[in-house]
């Protein structure tokens, strides 16, 4: 039952097989190393209805799959759900479109008739539309394309796994073919250029974008102790001096041995001022670092890695305060003036009563360090860079992948003198002409 298959074919009879039925199926027409996965009403895993039952199946080959493994693994009547190991040329692009339950991406399908011919599966937020790419470049690992807010498409390649249908999605529903027929062939770089991604230039390539800019929050003031903690995954501290604690890895599942409790063979270095680091012992989690870390978390509850960040990276577009309460205002740019960026700015800082105007000049009161007496000291630009931060958070706006963000960025000196020369900010001042006494 090893035999490679030399064409790819889904059948219009696909939705009437049984869980067995498929099994057989996906080995002898589509070689694929098939694999049993949990049932979506487990207790006792994570990803019920998406975990391997076994372990080493990312080494397992379509050699493997003899009528004896299917037969024990895929009993008939299981509850089990069916998954797949990809290899080789065969691809999944997977359309998820949580946000808007799946709408983005129907669109989307909409919009790309030439896909819409393709066989596909249905998810709960999407579909997956299968191809087999002849020239797909050695070593291509899986690749992640963020369309817009709503919607990301995945290419998942070798060796990762995917649900089959009919299996079981996490709302009880199955997963079946809207679309049948031959599974197409395509070329790699007219694949990406029809899904919108941009085609690898030749020459130096583009250095790849640091992952800790995928969240507002500034990881180097990621409380990870506390996020762990919250989610259960904290262990005890192995050593206080590096802040090191033993933690559960979110891939244990997948372990040669298992074990319930908590080790140090898992562990997080939490030292203040500085990004976490994770590391699991175990060969299987080698390239598994914070940043896979932190993309799990996310993944099973959003936002909660920027929620255990005490300092922003970013603010959303349409957030106008910081953590701290201040008012977020954008720099003088293209289309916005300075004298409107100076109205704004003054009044914000005229309620403060800590700026005012006096004979056309913008001062604050100080006490003299000799005398002990309040007086008046003129608010320089130099001085006003870092000082208009007690009132907002200076941001400029940028666009990136698709999302725009605003970025904490402190006025230089020239833009803050010519904010503080603008008539529009000092008339927003209070104004005073003494200190009594």
């Amino acid at each position: 039952m090893n035999k490679k298959p030399t064409t790819f074919h889904i059948p219009d009879s696909i939705n009437e097989l049984t869980i067995t039925e498929a099994a057989r199926f996906y080995v002898e027409q589509l070689g694929l190393v098939v694999i049993p996965q949990h049932p979506i009403t487990s207790k006792k895993v994570k990803s019920p209805g998406k975990q391997p039952m076994i372990r080493d199946f990312r080494r397992m080959t379509v050699a493997d799959m003899t009528e004896t493994y299917l037969t024990e693994k895929f009993p008939e009547r299981t509850d089990r759900n069916l998954g797949a190991v990809l290899q080789g040329k065969l691809i999944v692009l997977d359309f998820d479109a949580k946000q808007d339950e799946g709408a983005s991406a129907s669109k989307w399908l909409e919009q790309h008739p030439d896909f819409q011919v393709y066989p596909r599966v249905n998810t709960k937020h999407g579909f997956h539309i299968l191809v087999v790419v002849e020239d797909l470049p050695a070593n291509t690992k899986k690749l992640s394309h963020e369309v817009n807010e709503q919607l990301v498409i995945e290419l998942i390649t070798q060796p990762n796994t995917i649900t089959l249908a009919p299996s079981l999605r996490v709302d009880g529903e199955p997963y079946a073919w809207e679309k049948t027929g031959n599974i197409p062939e395509v070329k790699w770089q007219d694949l990406l250029k029809r899904l919108g991604i941009e085609e690898q230039k030749q020459g130096r390539p583009k250095k790849p974008r640091h992952f800790s800019l995928k969240y507002n929050g500034d990881l180097n003031t990621l409380d990870l102790k506390a996020l762990l903690k919250e989610k259960s995954m904290l262990g005890d501290c192995i050593n206080a001096d590096e802040n090191k604690y033993a933690a559960r890895c979110p891939w244990e599942q997948e372990h040669s041995d298992q074990h319930k409790d908590i080790q140090s063979d898992t562990a997080v270095l939490c030292g203040e001022g500085r990004m976490p680091i994770f590391k699991c012992l175990h060969a299987h989690c080698e390239e598994h670092s914070i940043e896979q870390l932190l993309a799990w978390l996310e993944s099973q509850d959003p936002g909660i890695v920027d929620k255990h960040c005490a300092e922003r990276r970013a603010y959303g577009f349409g957030e106008t305060k910081d953590n701290k309460g201040n008012s977020l205002i954008e720099h003088a740019c293209e289309g916005r003036l300075v004298s409107k960026v100076a109205e704004e700015l003054g009044r914000i800082a005229g309620p403060k009563h800590q700026w005012f105007e006096r004979s056309e000049v913008i001062v604050e009161i100080t006490p003299n360090p000799k005398t002990g007496r309040s007086e008046f000291k003129e608010v320089k630009p130099v001085a006003a860079c870092g000082g208009v931060e007690q009132f907002v958070t200076p941001v400029v706006v940028k666009t990136d992948d698709h999302q725009t963000h605003k970025i904490p960025k402190s006025f230089n000196r020239e833009e803050i003198a010519q904010l503080l020369e603008a008539p529009q900010f000092a008339r927003q001042l209070p104004v005073v002409e003494r200190i009594l006494p």
